[in-house]
């Protein structure tokens, strides 16, 4: 009776060491070349940046990825963005995931105009993607202008687009391995041990 005890004891502690494994995050980034991009946005040649100047004709100048399928496992999206809005210019940046029916933002997706007047605006963007996970969105980047515009020079640059994926790792058969014979020799030793006090 107590040897069998015993074992459930070793099974179950095994299985809880095993479940214990951590989740991990992975960053990539995304390809800014499978965007659809206007004409007067240039994407580097490796996808990791794009450089929107601004068009006479078009307003807002943007880069825009229809469908953007959230992973199942996605945990969030960041991105970097400079914008240097030249003298004599209004011009701002926008970036959101929006509902493909719709084309409305989706509620804490919309980072907002950001920019103005003369001057750099530049920061970092961390958005939570946890509460779309499977779904399928619209992402869009772009620079627009505002009523006191009054030249083309300014220039927005979009950077670093990094998607965080959940991965659980495998453990690798040596590993596991060492880890059962380790739960052994520990099993193995605690009943040596309880039938020297018998």
């Amino acid at each position: 009776m107590e040897r069998h005890r015993h074992r459930s004891i070793f099974v179950l502690v095994s299985i809880a060491l095993f479940l214990a494994i951590p989740t991990l995050g992975f960053t990539a980034l995304m390809n800014l070349n499978t965007f659809t991009a206007d004409p007067t946005v240039a994407v580097s040649a490796n996808g990791q940046s794009a450089v929107f100047t601004e068009d006479q004709y078009i307003s807002p100048v943007s880069l825009l990825l229809i469908p953007f399928v959230v992973p199942g496992n996605a945990l969030s999206l960041s991105f970097d963005y400079n914008l240097a809005v030249a003298p004599g210019n209004e011009d701002y940046f926008h970036a959101k995931l929006f509902d493909l029916g719709t084309g409305d933002s989706l509620t804490g997706f919309d980072l907002g105009d950001v920019g103005g007047l003369e001057g750099t605006h530049a920061g970092p963007t961390l958005w939570d993607l946890t509460s779309l996970r499977g779904q399928s969105v619209g992402l869009v980047f772009d620079l627009g202008y505002g009523y006191d515009d009054f030249g083309l020079e300014s220039v927005l640059t979009v950077s670093n687009v990094d998607l965080s994926t959940s991965v659980t790792p495998v453990p690798e058969p040596g590993t596991l391995m060492l880890m059962v014979s380790g739960l052994g020799g520990l099993g193995w030793v605690s009943r040596k041990k309880m039938f020297k006090r018998s």
